[in-house]
C-alpha cells in the first residue's frame, strides 16, 4: 500500500526492517475459527462450533472429530484497492503485471483491519450422552490502523505535501496496533436441562495464550503551521505532537540485527509472556415437534438460539528496547527534518536514536510489559431448520472495545451481522453468507464442504471483481470425523 499515506511512503527504509514482523502478522493472522462464519449454527461443525459458542460442540452426533491446518484471513480498508486484482487474474502473469494500488483520494477517516489465524490442531470428543470436550492449538492475529478525518491523495509523496493538503485540518491523529499470539484452548460443554420441547446446554472454553509478536503506535495532537525559511521557501513547522510506540522485546533481533529465517523464528519464540482468557456461552435447542423423543438425533431440531461472550482477556508482551513515549518536541522541527528522519533511517534503532536526538525533547524509554486487549464481544446466534436439509443462520457480533481508543490497546472482530442460508448434510454443504462488517461494508460470500474439506471466500468480488481486494478474505480447513453410526437414541430421553 505504497500510497496509503505520505508518512508510509517516506518510511520505506524503516519498513524494510519491519518486513519480517509484517509478514509474520499476516502469516499468524490467517481469527481463529471465529471467522468461519458459514458454519455458525451448524450441527455438523463439531470442533469448529467453538467459533460462535463453546456450548455448541455438543450438537454433533459424531463421537469425535479432528480439524487440521485451518487457515483464515479477512481484511477491510477504505484506503484504496488493487486495480485489476482477482483470483483468476493472480494466476496469469500478464494480469499480475498490470495490477496496481489505487488510493481513494479525499478528506475522510481512514482505516485498515485484519483478522486471521492458523489452526494447527482442533479436537472434539463426546463424553457419554450429555457432554463434550475440545482441545485446540492455533496462532491468531489482529492488526488495526486508523486515522482521524484527513485529506490525502496519491500525489502526496512527501511530508510537505501532506501538511500542505491538510492546512484546514485542525490536528492529525493515528493509531496502529498488532497482536499475534500462540493459543492453547480447552473447552467443555454439557447439557444442563432438557424437556420434550428442547434442551439447554452451556459451555466454557479456557485459553492460555503467549504473545508472539505485538506492536502498537499512536500519535495525536499533531499540529503544524506554514513558515517561510530562507533558501527553502514555504515549509511547515511542527507545533505540537505527542504519542508513543512499543513492540515486543522478542523482536529486537529481527528489527535491528536481521539474521537468517531460522534464527528469526527462534528469536520470536523466546521470552514469551503468558496470559489466560476464556469464552462462555449458552445455547437452547428447540426440538422438531414431528420427532419422537425416543427416536431423536442430535441434528434433529427446529431452531437454536444462543448467546456467548468470546475472547475475554488480553495478550501481554515485554517492551522492546527502542519503545518510546513523548509529549514534547524540540523548539524548531521542520517538515524537512522529519523527511530526513524517515529517508535516512536504516532500522528501528537508528530511527529511534535520530528521533530522540533531533525531533523529541525529554522522551521516555518504555519498560516493563504492555498489554493488548483481545477482541471481546457478545455473540447472538439464531439458526432455523427450514426442512429438506436447508437452514438459515443469523449471527450478530457486538464488539466491546473500539480500536480508535487512543489510551488503550484494543483489538476487535471485523464482523457485525451475517445472514447465512445453507444446504448441509454430514459430508456435503453449500453456504451463502451475506455479511455486514463493523465498518459498514457488505460482502456476499460462498463456502462449501466436500467430505473432510471445508473452504470458502468472504467476498465473491475476489473471484469476479476488479476493485475488491483487499476487502474480503477466505478460509480452508480439513476435518476428519469418526465413522460411528448416527443412532437415533443418541440424545438421552428427558426426565419426567
Amino acid at each position: 500500500m505504497h500510497h496509503l499515506s505520505a508518512l508510509c511512503v517516506s518510511m520505506r527504509n524503516v519498513l524494510r526492517s519491519l518486513g519480517f514482523l509484517l509478514l509474520s502478522t499476516i502469516a499468524y493472522s490467517v481469527a481463529y475459527p471465529q471467522q468461519l462464519q458459514a458454519l455458525h449454527g451448524s450441527s455438523y461443525a463439531g470442533y469448529l462450533a467453538n467459533s460462535y459458542n463453546p456450548a455448541a460442540i455438543l450438537n454433533s452426533s459424531k463421537k469425535w472429530d479432528v480439524s487440521l491446518f485451518g487457515i483464515q484471513y479477512a481484511s477491510v480498508t477504505n484506503g484504496g484497492f488493487v486495480q485489476g486484482a482477482n483470483i483468476p487474474g493472480l494466476l496469469r502473469q500478464s494480469a499480475r503485471d498490470s495490477m496496481e494500488w489505487i488510493t481513494y483520494n479525499g478528506h475522510f477517516r481512514r482505516y485498515f483491519h485484519l483478522n486471521g489465524s492458523f489452526d494447527v490442531l482442533g479436537i472434539r470428543y463426546r463424553i457419554g450422552s450429555d457432554a463434550a470436550i475440545s482441545f485446540g492449538v492455533r496462532m491468531q492475529g489482529y492488526t488495526h490502523f486508523t486515522t482521524n478525518s484527513i485529506e490525502y491523495n496519491d500525489r502526496m509523496n512527501r511530508i510537505n505535501g501532506f501538511f500542505n493538503g491538510n492546512q484546514t485540518t485542525p490536528e492529525f491523529e493515528s493509531r496502529f496496533q498488532s497482536a499475534n499470539a500462540l493459543v492453547y484452548s480447552f473447552g467443555f460443554s454439557k447439557m444442563l436441562y432438557q424437556t420434550e420441547q428442547g434442551r439447554l446446554q452451556g459451555g466454557v472454553r479456557l485459553h492460555y495464550q503467549q504473545g508472539i509478536a505485538g506492536m502498537y503506535g499512536r500519535v495525536q495532537d499533531v499540529r503544524a503551521t506554514q513558515v517561510a525559511v530562507p533558501n527553502l521557501g514555504a515549509r511547515y513547522q511542527l507545533l505540537n505532537a505527542r504519542g508513543e510506540y512499543g513492540y515486543s522485546g522478542n523482536l529486537d533481533e529481527i528489527l535491528n540485527t536481521p539474521k537468517g529465517t531460522t534464527a528469526n523464528v527462534n528469536s520470536v519464540f523466546q521470552g514469551l509472556q503468558g496470559t489466560f482468557g476464556a469464552d462462555i456461552g449458552l445455547e437452547y435447542v428447540f426440538y422438531n415437534a414431528n420427532s419422537a423423543y425416543f427416536d431423536r438425533k442430535w441434528e434433529d431440531y427446529s431452531a437454536k438460539i444462543s448467546i456467548a461472550i468470546l475472547d475475554i482477556g488480553r495478550t501481554k508482551y515485554p517492551y522492546g528496547k527502542y519503545s518510546t513515549a513523548f509529549t514534547q518536541l524540540q523548539p524548531i522541527v521542520l517538515d524537512t527534518s522529519l523527511q530526513r528522519l524517515f529517508d535516512n533511517a536504516t532500522g528501528l534503532g537508528t530511527f529511534t536514536d535520530t528521533l530522540r536526538r533531533f525531533i523529541l525533547q525529554n522522551p521516555d524509554t518504555l519498560q516493563g510489559v504492555f498489554a493488548i486487549n483481545n477482541p471481546t464481544r457478545v455473540v447472538l446466534n439464531t439458526d432455523v431448520a427450514l426442512g429438506g436439509n436447508f437452514y438459515v443462520n443469523a449471527d450478530l457480533q457486538m464488539n466491546l472495545y473500539s480500536t480508535r481508543e487512543m489510551s488503550v490497546n484494543n483489538t476487535r472482530n471485523i464482523n457485525l451481522l451475517t445472514i447465512t442460508p445453507r444446504y448441509e448434510v454430514q459430508q456435503l454443504g453449500v453456504y451463502l453468507p451475506i455479511r455486514y462488517t463493523a465498518e459498514g461494508n457488505t460482502w456476499v460470500g460462498f463456502g462449501a464442504k466436500l467430505g473432510p474439506v471445508i473452504f470458502g471466500l468472504h467476498n465473491l468480488g475476489w473471484l469476479f471483481g476488479n476493485n475488491k481486494l483487499p476487502n474480503g478474505g477466505g478460509y480452508f480447513t480439513l476435518q476428519i470425523r469418526s465413522k460411528d453410526k448416527e443412532e437415533g437414541q443418541e440424545v438421552p430421553c428427558p426426565r419426567f
